[in-house]
């Protein structure tokens, strides 16, 4: 049986025995004194669910709370999240530009003269008749 007077140490003592006194003070002296951090981490958690926001999923909910508190406490160099947003929208451009040219370069390649009548053309064919 485990006494309170000796605690951890008493607990620490009796680990190789396995009982479950042990592992339940272990339990209840490792817990932290207050939950000032946990009531802090819901409180800015609910400020992310909205009733337009509600059907956030638990990870993503979990990654904005987890990047915001690093933008609080500075852990993130200040600007460093719009530049990589900047860039990745600099790379979509790019590529969505060589999607163009490789399509205008494929019309190109066909050629006119395989095209056919232009629709304005047969419309105008069609008005004569």
């Amino acid at each position: 049986m485990l006494y309170l007077g000796g605690g951890i140490r008493n607990a620490s003592d009796q680990t190789t025995v396995a009982s479950p006194d042990t592992d339940l003070a272990l339990d209840v002296f490792a817990a932290p004194a207050t939950s000032v951090d946990v009531e802090r981490l819901f409180s800015k958690a609910g400020h992310h669910i909205t009733p337009l926001r509600h059907r956030l999923k638990a990870i993503k909910l979990g990654q904005m709370v987890t990047v915001g508190a690093w933008c609080r406490e500075l852990w993130i160099p200040e600007g460093m999240l719009a530049n990589y947003h900047f860039e990745k929208q600099r790379k979509e451009q790019e590529l969505a530009k060589a999607k163009r040219a490789r399509a205008a370069a494929d019309t190109s390649a066909e050629g006119d003269e395989d095209a056919g009548p232009s629709k304005r053309s047969r419309l105008g064919d069609a008005a004569e008749n």
